[in-house]
């Protein structure tokens, strides 16, 4: 009879699950390829305007709640990094939320125009 041993609770180090590519993957790719596929190929009229404001939004909305959830991750750990990582989701969340103002800003100047 053959003794076999399981190991319990160990899992395989993957890149997708690391927290650097889950932070990488909703701050900055995401975001862009929102930003790239709605950008208007021609001249943009008021639909492409809207579509544009929505997605900077949405890229927003995305990089916020991916530095939160990063964030609670690392306080359930304890990480020793956790001060210097909230600093940066603070950083983060400020910067995303001055972008959906201005990206209203822009689409209320934008729409008053045409």
């Amino acid at each position: 009879m053959t003794d076999t041993k399981t190991q319990v609770g160990v899992r395989r180090n993957r890149a997708w699950n690391s927290p650097s590519a889950i932070f990488l993957l909703g701050v900055v790719i995401i975001p862009t390829i929102l930003a790239i596929a709605t950008t208007a190929r021609t001249s943009p009229d008021d639909a492409d305007y809207v579509r544009m404001a929505f997605a900077t939004v949405i890229g927003a909305t995305v990089a916020i709640v991916t530095v939160v959830g990063l964030w609670v991750f690392f306080l359930r750990r304890r990480s020793p990094y956790l001060f210097w990582y909230t600093l940066g989701a603070l950083v983060v969340v400020a910067f995303q939320i001055s972008a959906v103002s201005s990206a209203a800003d822009m689409l209320l100047g934008r729409l008053a125009m045409s």
